[in-house]
This record gives C-alpha cells, sequence and structure tokens, in this order.
C-alpha cells in the first residue's frame, strides 16, 4: 500500500484518463459529438486529432481508408 502518489503514477492515471475520454468521444455520433462540441468547443481540437489518429489505425489494421472509401463502389 502507498501513502503518496508518485509523479509517474499521476502520468498514468492521466494517460488512462484521457484515452478513456476520447474512446467514448469517439464513439458518440456525429450530431451528438457536435452537441458536446457547443457545450466544450475547447476540445475541438483534441477530438479532431483523436478521429485522425483512429483513422490511420483502422487503415493500419484493415487496408482502407474510411475516410476516403466509399462503399458503393466495392461491389462493381
Amino acid at each position: 500500500m502507498y501513502d503518496h502518489v508518485t509523479a509517474e503514477m499521476e502520468r498514468q492515471i492521466l494517460e488512462a484518463l484521457e484515452e478513456r475520454f476520447l474512446s467514448s468521444v469517439l464513439a458518440l455520433d456525429d450530431d451528438e459529438r457536435a452537441k458536446l462540441l457547443t457545450w466544450v468547443p475547447v476540445i475541438e481540437d483534441t477530438v479532431q486529432k483523436a478521429q485522425q489518429e483512429a483513422a490511420q489505425v483502422a487503415t493500419k489494421l484493415v487496408g482502407v481508408d474510411f475516410r476516403s472509401h466509399d462503399p458503393s463502389n466495392e461491389n462493381r
């Protein structure tokens, strides 16, 4: 048991909380996200960066750039 929190512990906690927050924001649909940004506009840059990073990860995992992918052309 610790009787104090180290700087490294604080960093790990902060990182985990930020990751959880961004995951929950990315899980919102477009309308919900837009409404959140009207309430807290200061997080817009953070949300955009997280969306870009998520798209890059998806592209690496699946091999498709979802930002420019049109699924209606797949069966042609």
